[in-house]
């Protein structure tokens, strides 16, 4: 994909808003508030519409790194974050270990997932490598309306 096309997509989602998130207060928050993550391999039978997700970026709170994604369904945004394990990251910048799966995604890539119609925040990742975030994920706030690209274009990922 283009680096322009990559860009547009990620503007086309709340991308810079994501990257401004507190993320450090919503896990604060998220410590004494179960209800804020969500785990997706509890999911897998209770979704149905296959859409496509986009992987927003990394974001490093303390000793944790975080993957950015979201997806647009029926005009809304929801965003999410996953948490990696940062030691996995710091043991193979130090050795000669195999990279984490996300070492080789790049911001603005897409995948599928699949969405519950009723309740749109419950979704299960389809596709290799991503599907290795089906566990416990991050609901980054409210979801948000979703904005038609400038080009008049459908929203990105809206269909798989």
């Amino acid at each position: 994909m283009h680096l322009d096309q990559e860009l547009n997509i990620l503007i086309a989602y709340s991308y810079f808003g994501f990257q401004d998130t507190d993320l450090e207060q919503l896990l604060k928050q998220a410590s004494h508030n179960p209800d804020h993550f969500i785990n997706l391999r509890g999911n897998k039978d209770q979704v149905s519409g296959e859409i496509r997700a986009c992987f927003l970026g990394f974001l490093t709170v303390q000793d944790s790194m975080y993957l950015i994604y979201a997806y647009i369904f029926n005009n809304k945004e929801y965003g999410f974050a996953w948490e990696s394990d940062y030691e996995e990251v710091f043991t193979h910048s130090n050795s000669i270990a195999d990279p984490p799966w996300f070492e080789f995604i790049k911001p603005g890539q897409s995948f599928k997932i699949r969405v519950n119609d009723d309740n749109p925040y419950l979704h299960f990742i389809t596709e290799k490598p991503f599907a290795f975030m089906n566990s416990p994920v991050l609901k980054l706030g409210s979801c948000r309306d979703a904005y038609p690209m400038d080009d008049g274009s459908e929203q990105p990922s809206t269909h798989a």
